[in-house]
């Protein structure tokens, strides 16, 4: 744990030199955003899909779960091949957080009316 640890801090340590005016928690920040979108779209959008096909959920929210780890190793490889590739990613932030914001509030809604129907609450 600590050798990954480690190596976290090495990436934002060189995104942080190779940007003028950053720090390590707007590096963390860019992960965290990209994170939230990279499992909140694939989360409504299988959502959707299952729930047609009639099929468990459980597998669609590992799923999404899956698509975090593939955006976390784009944004990493990235920033590791260039540093400079942060303000790209940055730049972009803005639109991010218009798509997560309410895809997330619908998760919140879509999960407790789940977990309100799963036990009967209605």
């Amino acid at each position: 744990m600590a050798k990954r640890d480690s190596d976290e801090l090495d990436l934002f340590d060189s995104v942080v030199s190779a940007n003028d005016g950053i720090t390590r928690k707007d590096v963390r920040n860019l992960f965290i955003w990209y994170d939230l979108l990279s499992y909140a779209l694939p989360f409504q959008l299988i959502f959707v899909i299952v729930h047609l096909i009639g099929s468990n959920y459980y597998p669609a929210t590992m799923l999404s779960v899956l698509f975090i780890f593939i955006m976390d190793s784009i944004l990493k490889n990235s920033l590791e091949k260039d540093g400079k590739n942060f303000s790209k990613f940055n730049k972009h932030i803005p639109l991010v957080k218009l798509w997560v914001i309410p895809l997330i509030i619908m998760g919140i809604v879509t999960t407790a009316a789940l977990l309100i129907t799963t036990f009967g609450l209605i």
